[in-house]
């Protein structure tokens, strides 16, 4: 990564090939190391995989999740481990049954909670060779995510709500949780539009009243805030703010005040696809697409008057990665 600007942490990302990447942002953006984490979806994949979800300790050891794959019937389970920067597995968190499998899961902020989600597929459990590819499919977009915090410690559950998703689709995104690890942010999106022989699963007009985003509060087991219109809503990495994207923009919501304001304008018709902020969140960085193509350009904002920073190049492509 190039920069006339500091840039402060650690970047990894997994690639389609199942390698993941290391970068020391401190280190003029070093490439620090690569571990390989599975097979990509063009390749027959092995009995398992990783998919890299959050550093617990930058530069050290990640929160992963374990897929267990079979060749009849694809991923079958997947776990919640700690992997460290050779790929190892140095620890297990959550070992699920046969047909649950864990999808987004991160560690609070000193690592003293542990959010996730999962999701049962019946299909695994009991498959039903006389069903369509179609029947199986819709069922499979229909399951709904349940949402688990547990102490990372003790390893006991804090909430277990089953069925989190308000009738769309739940979404926990880099980094979803307060300084003080007591407050969670999550979106929900309207149900995902599949077509199969092309008949659309679920209606376009299908509207969900509970879409945007939501704070959670861990010790009132509850929400606390309600965002709407809003998506990929992050927590402040050191502050009581919220960073989220609506209508092309990007907002920022302060806690402490109860106040929203507008941080950046996209001036390009396509949409803004991905937030991060910087880990001591000085920057935030915005991803959005140029054309209807694959590229995407890439930008970073200073958090403080929202003035877009000059001479930004990120190493590669970014995207499933974590930065810390």
């Amino acid at each position: 990564m190039h920069t006339d600007n500091k840039l402060s942490g650690w970047i990894a990302f997994t690639n389609y090939e199942g390698v993941c990447s290391f970068w020391n942002l401190e280190d003029t953006g070093s490439l620090v190391g690569h571990i390989q984490t599975g097979s990509g979806p063009l390749v027959k994949s092995p009995p398992l995989s990783y998919s890299i979800c959050s550093w617990m300790e930058p530069g050290k050891n990640f929160l992963a999740i374990e897929l267990e794959h079979t060749p009849k019937r694809g991923t079958v389970v997947g776990h919640i481990v700690v992997l460290d920067v050779q790929g190892n597995v140095i620890e297990r968190i959550v070992n699920n049954k046969l047909g649950t499998i864990a999808g987004s899961s991160f560690p609070s902020t000193k690592n003293k909670r542990i959010v996730y989600t999962y999701k049962i597929y019946k299909e695994i459990v009991s498959p039903n060779e006389k069903r369509s590819e179609k029947e199986i499919l819709s069922d499979v977009w229909k399951e709904p995510s349940s949402l688990v915090v547990i102490d990372y410690k003790t390893r006991k559950e804090e909430i277990h709500i089953n069925d989190f998703s308000k009738g769309g689709s739940l979404y926990l995104r880099e980094f979803p949780w307060s300084p003080d690890e007591k407050k969670f942010v999550y979106t929900i999106l309207k149900n995902i539009q599949v077509s199969l022989k092309g008949q659309p699963l679920n209606s376009e007009d299908d509207s969900i009243s509970t879409a945007g985003s939501y704070i959670f509060d861990v010790e009132k087991a509850k929400d606390v805030k309600f965002i709407p219109g809003s998506v990929y809503a992050v927590f402040h990495p050191v502050s009581n703010k919220v960073a989220y994207i609506k209508n092309n923009e990007v907002w920022i919501y302060d806690l402490d005040a109860d106040s929203s304001h507008i941080l950046y304008s996209s001036k390009h018709k396509t949409d803004i696809m991905d937030i991060r902020w910087s880990p001591k969140g000085d920057y935030i960085y915005v991803r959005h697409h140029v054309d209807k193509s694959r590229k995407s350009k890439q930008l970073l904002i200073k958090a403080d008057g929202g003035k877009v920073m000059p001479n930004i190049t990120f190493p590669v492509y970014i995207h499933h990665y974590t930065w810390r």
